[in-house]
């Protein structure tokens, strides 16, 4: 999936693969994860947050199932 960069003290990229309803986060630390179930939607929601590391904790990584993936 392809990320796009993102200016956040805690997440380096982002990309969302809408057939399979999945946001991929990578954050600054290196750590990838994929969050399941996340609609067109909600991924422009989160790309419209001022603060996408609040959103994503707030909105998505409390109601979805996640997974950490290799880089």
């Amino acid at each position: 999936m392809e990320r796009v960069g993102i200016e956040s003290s805690s997440i380096k990229s982002a990309g969302h693969d809408a057939l399979r309803q999945e946001l991929e986060v990578e954050f600054r630390n290196g750590v990838v994860v994929v969050y399941h179930g996340v609609s067109v939607e909600e991924w422009g929601r989160f790309m419209a947050a001022e603060s996408k590391g609040r959103h994503l904790t707030a909105e998505i990584e409390s109601i979805r199932e996640f997974e950490y993936r290799e880089r």
